[in-house]
């Protein structure tokens, strides 16, 4: 047997560690040829130049990415305050983190979104490595918010979608500075064309008070709600006039080009979410499951889901425009018992066929009942919700008597001596096609004590018949307002309004929308009656 000698061993271990410890003491003595001390100031220095060849040797020596200087600054934060991009990539694919704070709080992500000739390549670049669109500076502007505010288009497109809880707030910025491409994309992303602000303002008064002619024009064809007010009672058109735009008040009170109904602000035209039978997954076949439904329509209230902060013109959950307010809308001459013919939808607005499913020649499920294999569908996950078009009648209830209605007739100019009429019970409301039928008096609590007016009038429609409830100070929508829904893996899209019904066709479940919401779509499972609140993002 060969017995190594201890001094053999020792040399061995010696030449090992000194060859670990050679990459680290050569990349030392690059540094000082360089004229770089190993000190965090140096380091920071070498960043702040661009300088990738020496910071790569401060980071082969040992040095930290992220070590802070006494300033308690980062390499990365010298390094994007110089622009020096192609050292912030660098020391990002080295590990530093990418929502370090410069100035003013904000992070490199949200500096970029507000440069309107910003490289886009950057912006990606810190998305792809995870860069939290959420984060806010130190005025809680987040970059979907800056960006909207420069006009940045091309940021708002790519931000959209991973901040949604800004939507509403950047759409406000961009109304409020005539960004009219950052206002198209943002309402195809679902921002509330409606919003309002901290102090009561729309979109379209931010517009008008400051004179953004393309972007009041822009909001009216999207059916912004020209009759809201302010705190202190003002429309957009009298904002507009307060601010000296004459011309822009006068086409803001200029009723006779609105959009007529049915009509979408952008020509697209959506299939009814009513009476469709979908496909959620994508190895799913409509054809199979169709023969398996029988649709029905529900007798029950499909107004009982969760409360969310009330839109504009909700009526703070009361049914809108078009629905009764006991059970879903019907098209007219359809009875509630009625079956519904179910529509096959492979395609849905991309153009494809649908085909119409005659129920007295397929079998159904319970004669065949291994034609189905269960299968779980998450309609949170599985429904995507775009664009809300919300459109009002030009009516507001100010005040009810046992049997009489103060209503103020918004088209009419306030200097009209007829814009504010009262109508009996049996009367219709002048230039509408609405009947009184019902007052009622009622208030309920408010949240910070005493009550609030709530009174109602309830209308018949002596065109449709159908019955509307109106309420007291708030605006109603018409029947036409909807919600956009897009399923996720087949990109099929259809307008959901209150009380239409859809089935699932691998679950053969039925569904009745309960409520549509700026931001959220409420749906009743009408066997079970268990309601799913699909919220947007």
């Amino acid at each position: 047997m060969v017995h190594s000698s201890p001094y053999l061993l020792l040399l061995v271990f010696i030449l090992t560690i000194g060859a670990c410890r050679d990459p680290e003491e050569a990349a030392l003595h690059d540094l000082e040829e360089d004229g770089f001390g190993f000190a965090v100031s140096d380091f920071h220095r070498a960043a702040a130049q661009g300088d990738v060849a020496a910071v790569e040797k401060f980071l082969k020596a040992g040095m930290a990415v992220d070590v802070e200087g006494e300033d308690g600054q980062t390499a990365f934060q010298r390094a994007a305050a110089m622009g020096e991009d192609g050292m912030v990539r660098y020391l990002v694919e080295a590990g530093a983190s990418t929502d370090q704070r410069l100035d003013g709080g904000r992070t490199l992500l949200i500096e970029i979104a507000g440069r309107t000739d910003g490289d886009l390549a950057m912006l990606d670049f810190l998305l792809e490595h995870h860069a939290d669109a959420k984060a806010m500076d130190a005025q809680n502007l987040t970059a979907l918010m800056v960006g909207a505010m420069a006009g940045n288009v091309d940021a708002v497109r790519r931000l959209a979608m991973r901040d949604v809880r800004s939507l509403d707030k950047a759409f406000l910025l961009a109304a409020a500075q005539g960004h009219t491409h950052c206002l198209e994309a943002l309402i195809e992303f679902g921002a509330y064309v409606n919003c309002r602000s901290h102090d009561g303002q729309t979109p379209l008064m931010y517009a008008a008070g400051k004179g953004h002619a393309e972007a009041v024009k822009l909001l009216l064809r999207h059916h912004a709600n020209r009759f809201a007010m302010d705190e202190s009672g003002k429309t957009a058109s009298e904002r507009a006039e307060a601010a000296s735009y004459a011309t822009l008040a006068e086409i803001l009170r200029d009723t006779s080009d609105l959009v007529p109904p049915k009509v979408p602000a952008n020509n697209e035209f959506v299939p009814s979410l009513d009476g469709q039978l979908i496909a959620f997954l994508s190895d799913a076949d409509p054809e199979i499951h169709a023969a398996a439904i029988e649709p029905h329509r529900p007798l029950l209230d499909p107004l009982n889901g969760p409360p969310e902060e009330t839109a504009e013109g909700s009526n703070g959950g009361n049914p809108p425009a078009g629905a009764t307010g006991t059970s879903p809308k019907l098209p007219v001459g359809r009875r509630a018992d009625e079956q519904v013919p179910v529509n096959t939808t492979t395609g849905g607005a991309r153009g494809r066929p649908t085909a119409s499913v005659d129920e007295e020649t397929q079998p159904t499920a319970s004669n065949d009942p291994a034609s189905v294999s269960p299968v779980n569908v998450d309609l949170p996950k599985e429904l995507r919700l775009g664009r809300f078009n919300e459109r009002f009648e030009p009516i507001l209830i100010t005040d009810v008597t046992d049997k009489q209605a103060k209503v103020r007739l918004l088209h009419r100019p306030t200097t009209d001596a007829n814009a504010i009429v009262m109508v009996m019970v049996g009367e219709r409301i002048p230039d509408t096609s609405y009947e009184v039928q019902k007052v009622t008096k009622r208030v309920r609590p408010a949240k910070g004590g005493g009550t609030v007016d709530v009174s109602e009038v309830m209308v018949q429609d002596r065109v449709s018949q159908e019955e509307q409830r109106f309420v007291r100070g708030t605006l109603p929508r018409d029947a036409d307002t909807h919600l956009v829904v897009e399923t996720r893996r087949s990109h099929q899209r259809f307008a959901a309004r209150l009380g239409d019904v859809f089935t699932v066709a691998e679950t053969e479940e039925q569904y009745a929308v309960s409520d549509i919401r700026p931001h959220q779509l409420v749906v009743r499972n009408l066997t079970s009656g268990d309601v799913l609140t699909i919220n947007r993002g």
